[in-house]
């Protein structure tokens, strides 16, 4: 009962804050947690831990590496209400924004050719919109650009065109239609405003420099160097595939059939092993150089009431610890980098689960540190 009660207060705290939007300036289709940060406690072994992933009742994948090596694993569920495999850490789960930071990492490599420039205003790459001389790369990456959120407007964008079950890239065009004809929200840089609509701009723009599809110039600049052999894009993942977790409440709204609407904001497939690369690579500095990496990894989020802040396609607790949250129809997921405790976290899940990110505080406050 003692860890009962210890986890509930964890669980408390932390979904309450998860639940929290801020004022004005904040506008997101994810909520996002105010603080990574846990009530300090005796740190509890795995198997401890375990249990609570049991009482919260999560279905699918935590996994969490320290100096490249796993230090902790738990798999819970199938990767399909029936009939479905048991999950591990080689299942796919679509990760939402989750995605956001390769799309940073590309326009980043981009830019250390030169083929591009953070202050460039976006009307080079988007000629006929309007406001395209207002707005800068560094807005889309920062989410200060002021560009609504096109994933709140269904409705309209089927006027624009999207279609269930349509092919990706008409959706694609009819969601690019729809964003490059709104009115900006608030002058460019005056504020933070989660949009989805700045990363699929950022993906067209990834396109535009390289002369490659934004699904190909990910796979030769990052999946296959860095062995991710899991890991694909909501348009072209087998989703028949055993080894994928189908989403265990079905809806009507899922990414999965407007195939095309979250490009380059929150598309990719992946699984925790390969995340767990991707992290090691990340933090490594086998992504970007070091000028790139402490530009993705600065908080450019100046709002004073607001406890964390956003880099390009991560979220800034503090200068050791960024993270993501991510979350479409039936999917959650959650990696995070805690440079002064060395864990690099994972978790995927194929339901929603409003308790996510308050799992990952419980590992990284509480899973034993290496013995010195």
């Amino acid at each position: 009962m003692k860890k009962l009660t210890s986890f509930l207060l964890i669980l408390v705290i932390v979904a309450g804050a998860l639940s929290a939007c801020s004022e004005k300036p904040v506008l997101q289709t994810e909520t996002v947690p105010e603080s990574t940060t846990a009530p300090e406690k005796k740190q509890e072994t795995p198997a401890e831990i375990k249990k609570q992933f049991k009482l919260a009742d999560f279905r699918g994948e935590a996994y969490v590496t320290r100096d490249s090596k796993p230090v902790f694993k738990f798999s819970r569920g199938k990767t399909a209400a029936k009939n479905g495999s048991a999950i591990d850490e080689n299942t796919a789960f679509c990760i939402a924004s989750v995605t956001k930071q390769f799309t940073a990492a590309a326009i980043l490599r981009l830019k250390e050719k030169g083929l591009l420039s953070l202050d460039d205003t976006i009307d080079l790459y988007f000629p006929d919109y309007k406001l395209g001389k207002k707005n800068t790369i560094h807005n889309l990456l920062a989410m200060r650009s002021g560009i609504p959120d096109y994933t709140n407007e269904e409705a309209e964008l089927k006027k624009c065109g999207v279609k269930r079950n349509g092919k990706y890239k008409p959706n694609r065009s009819a969601v690019r239609k729809w964003i490059l004809s709104q009115k900006l929200n608030f002058k460019p840089g005056k504020y933070y405003q989660y949009s989805n609509s700045n990363y699929i701009l950022l993906s067209e723009i990834v396109e535009q420099v390289s002369g490659m599809n934004y699904g190909t110039y990910l796979r030769k600049q990052f999946f296959k160097p860095l062995e991710m052999t899991g890991t694909g894009f909501i348009e072209s993942y087998d989703k028949k595939s055993r080894n994928f977790a189908k989403p265990l409440k079905e809806s009507t709204r899922s990414e999965l059939y407007y195939r095309g609407v979250s490009f380059g904001s929150g598309n990719i497939i992946s699984t925790a092993a390969d995340l767990a690369k991707w992290l090691d690579a990340l933090d490594g500095g086998q992504v970007v150089n070091p000028e790139s990496f402490k530009e993705m990894t600065s908080s450019y989020t100046t709002e004073g009431s607001m406890e964390f802040g956003y880099g390009y396609g991560l979220m800034i607790e503090n200068a050791d610890t960024y993270f993501h949250l991510g979350g479409i129809s039936s999917y959650s997921s959650f990696v995070m980098v805690d440079k002064a405790t060395k864990n690099h976290i994972i978790i995927l899940s194929n339901t929603t689960s409003e308790y996510i990110k308050s799992l990952g505080v419980i590992l990284d406050k509480e899973l034993p540190t290496d013995k010195k």
